[in-house]
C-alpha cells in the first residue's frame, strides 16, 4: 500500500512514523516547513516527498493540516487523486470540512472519510514529533464521521 500524508506535525508525523514502524507500506509526505521535511526523512517517517506526480500512486491519503488549508489542498489536488483512493481528513473539526469535501470526493469519485485521532501534544521536550521516539497513537482511539 502507498500512503500520502499532507502535514507532518503532531498528527501527520505521528501517523507516518506509526505506519512505517508497523507496516511495509510506502509513505510519501509533505509539509510547508523544510526542517520538518528533513526530520521526517531522517527519522524514517517518510520514504519520499509527496508530489503531484506520486499522489496518483497513493491508495490512502491522510490530510493532517488546519481545516481551511485541508479544504484548499484537497480542492487543488482532487484531479490527481485516483478513484479507488481513500482520503481521510484528520482535522480537529468536522462539520465545515465534511460539508466542503464530501461534494469534491463525490465529483471526482474517490472515497472520503472525516476522521480525527486523539493523542498527545505537538512537541515533547521542545522537539517536533518527527524528531522523537514517542508514539502517541499506540493504543489510542480514532474517531470518524460519515461523509
Amino acid at each position: 500500500m502507498t500512503v500520502g500524508i499532507v502535514g507532518l506535525g503532531l498528527i501527520g508525523g505521528s501517523m507516518a512514523k506509526s505506519i512505517k514502524a508497523r507496516t511495509a507500506h510506502t509513505v510519501f509526505g509533505c509539509d510547508l516547513d523544510q526542517e520538518t521535511m528533513m526530520m521526517a526523512r531522517m527519522c524514517g517517517a517518510i520514504d519520499a516527498p509527496l508530489t503531484a506526480e506520486n499522489l496518483k500512486d497513493c491508495d490512502l491519503v491522510l490530510v493532517a493540516i488546519r481545516p481551511a488549508a485541508a479544504v484548499k489542498w484537497v480542492k487543488e489536488h482532487a484531479e490527481g487523486i485516483r478513484r479507488d483512493t481513500i482520503l481521510v481528513d484528520l482535522c480537529g473539526v468536522k462539520r465545515a470540512v465534511v460539508r466542503e469535501l464530501a461534494p469534491v470526493a463525490e465529483q471526482y469519485g474517490f472515497a472520503y472519510i472525516g476522521g480525527h485521532p486523539m493523542a498527545g501534544r505537538d512537541r515533547r521536550d521542545g522537539q517536533p514529533v518527527c524528531g522523537r521516539v514517542h508514539d502517541p497513537y499506540a493504543g489510542q482511539a480514532h474517531g470518524y464521521a460519515a461523509a
